[in-house]
């Protein structure tokens, strides 16, 4: 640290004026008084960068910590002088905190001993549903945000019920700290996405009336992005196409390298997309939740599946085989066009981690 270098090198010094002095003049009255004014100079130093040497030894925390220290707004440590901590705030401001104060108060580390940590959003729903439902409901939202991580598991658990409403406590870890806010803005936007297609109100919402599966589907349909070009009968007609699976969480939905010639929607719960790269590791790429699509490249390209995707939870998906889906792509080149663009984000994806080829069946 700077200040043990600056009290090393100012030690150094003065033994070598106290040196020469002594060489040149040969006066123990000299060299006395210099010896006491040296004396009195590093004291009055040391006690003047203690506090400094005292943070360093303890290390309570370390450059780029996401800190709380005291009374203080949270920030990044910047700086750790021989007087003072800078902290750098959310809002770009620096807080410099003299080391005695933050020696004498209580620091939060938000990133040791790692940098995970905990974070909490509560949100509340009507009573008219079952909790274990919305429980489910509300962690395929939480685990479909992909700076939630799966491990350790984030969890649900209901903390009051009072006027009608349940309120739900999610919590859940990051590792991430300056992006805290986004993470907690990620979780409340799914949260409501997977509400509203599960068909769960919130408070002082106009209660659901009960509809038949088709109608469901054709629900499902227009809430579905690319499908929204379509006419009334080519979704009428969609919602005799679209196969229903339901998958128990950990089972493979598809695998890479295995040829592949149909479509998946997700209507409920979450997946995870894993590649297995030249080196034989696998990688998740990316967690979706409902109202995504999966399966594109090798329906539109007639490529192998280049991803293994998993389930999380239990997950209810729609498929449609590419017999049924080229017909729209070809009526519709708005359709296309849309397929196109998030084929060509996907296979950025997959260029940039390098994953095999796989040739094409004769």
């Amino acid at each position: 640290p700077n200040a043990f270098r600056l009290f090393a090198t100012t030690t150094l010094y003065s033994l070598a004026v106290l040196g020469i002095i002594l060489f040149l003049y040969e006066s123990i009255i000299i060299c006395s008084i210099f010896f006491v004014l040296s004396v009195i100079t590093i004291g009055f130093f040391i006690h003047q960068i203690s506090d400094g040497v005292l943070l360093n030894i303890e290390r309570s925390f370390r450059l780029r910590d996401w800190v709380k220290i005291g009374e203080f707004e949270e920030g990044e440590v910047r700086d750790v002088t021989w007087r003072t901590t800078h902290v750098k705030t959310r809002d770009g401001c620096i807080i410099i905190i003299p080391n005695h104060v933050a020696l004498q108060s209580t620091v939060k580390n938000f990133c040791s001993p790692d940098d995970v940590f905990w974070l909490t959003t509560t949100v509340k729903a009507s009573d008219i549903h079952a909790p274990e439902r919305v429980k489910k409901i509300l962690l395929d939202a939480v685990l479909s945000a992909n700076k939630v991580l799966k491990e350790p598991p984030p969890m649900v658990v209901v903390t009051d019920m009072s006027d009608g409403t349940i309120e739900y406590a999610m919590s859940y870890c990051s590792d991430d700290y300056a992006d805290k806010i986004f993470v907690k803005e990620d979780v409340l936007v799914r949260t409501w996405y997977h509400l509203n297609w599960a068909g769960i109100t919130l408070p002082n919402a106009p209660e659901l009336k009960t509809v038949t599966e088709e109608v469901q589907i054709q629900n499902i349909i227009e809430k579905i992005e690319i499908f929204q070009c379509l006419v009334d009968e080519e979704k009428k007609c969609l919602t005799k196409q679209l196969h229903s699976h339901n998958f128990n969480p950990g089972e493979i939905v598809c695998r890479q390298g295995s040829p592949g010639d149909s479509l998946f929607f997700i209507m409920e719960g979450v997946v995870s997309v894993c590649v297995t790269k030249n080196d034989g590791r696998n990688r998740e790429v990316a967690r979706l939740g409902v109202g995504n699509f999966f399966g594109e490249i090798a329906v539109l390209t007639g490529e192998m599946r280049t991803a293994t995707v998993t389930t999380l939870t239990d997950s209810h998906l729609f498929e449609i085989s590419k017999a049924d889906f080229m017909p729209l792509i070809k009526a519709h080149p708005e359709l296309a066009e849309m397929m196109s663009k998030v084929l060509g984000k996907r296979h950025m994806i997959l260029k940039q981690i390098e994953i095999p080829s796989y040739p094409l069946l004769p």
